[in-house]
């Protein structure tokens, strides 16, 4: 299977939280901090306030499971390295016999 020609990435993010009805204080106040993300996926666009990521992508260009990341809860952004082409292996010579 291709890989897509889009680059791989893993973002580190804070996301939003919220709760409706009553709870106690000390059940706010957890809500409150948030929580921290990690999402990996095709990066497929990227604005100056977001980023559009896949997580599905075939072949033929088609995408799915697209997330969109605001760059201003963007804790870390990390390229992961493409593979390198694998090169045919070279023959090697045997040695020759006295």
């Amino acid at each position: 299977m291709k890989v897509p020609h889009l680059p791989l990435v893993v973002i580190t993010w804070d996301d939003h939280t919220s709760m409706d009805g009553w709870q106690g204080s000390d059940q706010a106040k957890i809500m409150a901090a948030g929580k921290q993300v990690t999402s990996v996926g095709w990066l497929l666009h990227e604005t100056d306030k977001v980023y559009s990521v896949v997580s599905c992508a075939c072949e033929d260009g088609d995408v799915s499971c697209q997330q969109t990341i605001l760059k201003a809860a963007t804790v870390d952004v990390y390229h992961v390295p493409q593979p390198k082409k694998k090169r045919p292996k070279k023959a090697t010579a045997s040695p020759a016999v006295v």
